[in-house]
């Protein structure tokens, strides 16, 4: 998760999946190779590695998704794009309705290890409460990082206005 485009005008965060989309690859292409080769060997357990492959990697790249957040006074809204293979969403707020982002939290139950999520905190109308940027924590620092530009972009909005 990063801060692709940080001018007066415009904040836009970017995040994708690209260690699952790495790990997806790698699995699709080990287990349809392997079973290929077992299966042109006459195995037919190759035909079962081909199919998981299919299977199990068409699920993974499923789960690999790219989110979108722009934040834009010229136009005075908040829009939150995800898309994935199967599906592209777009939410749109007022931009005045966006309070704060912050962090949110959770501790492992066995080591407890952190993990952060960055998270829009809106005040006002229908979609007020908290709208987190991804659905998955994470131990790096990204979403700290990324909460702390949006509200620095936010509290400079404020300071032009008055």
């Amino acid at each position: 998760m990063k801060v692709t485009r940080n001018t007066p005008d415009q904040l836009i965060v970017d995040h994708y999946s690209i260690v699952l989309a790495i790990i997806m690859i790698v699995f699709f292409i080990l287990f349809v190779g392997v079973g290929t080769v077992m299966a042109l060997d006459g195995a037919l357990w190759g035909l079962l590695f081909v199919a998981g492959g299919f299977f199990f990697g068409g699920a993974m790249l499923y789960q690999t998704e790219r989110v979108q957040v722009i934040l834009d006074r010229s136009t005075g809204l908040l829009t939150i794009r995800r898309r994935n293979i199967m599906r592209y969403s777009e939410v749109v707020h007022d931009l005045d309705a966006l309070d704060r982002a912050m962090i949110e939290t959770s501790t492992g139950s066995e080591d407890n290890s952190q993990t952060f999520r960055a998270t829009l905190v809106l005040s006002s109308g229908m979609s007020a409460g908290k709208h987190p940027i991804t659905e998955v924590y994470t131990s790096v620092a990204g979403p700290v990082e990324v909460a702390n530009e949006i509200n620095a972009w936010l509290r400079q909005g404020k300071t032009a206005v008055q």
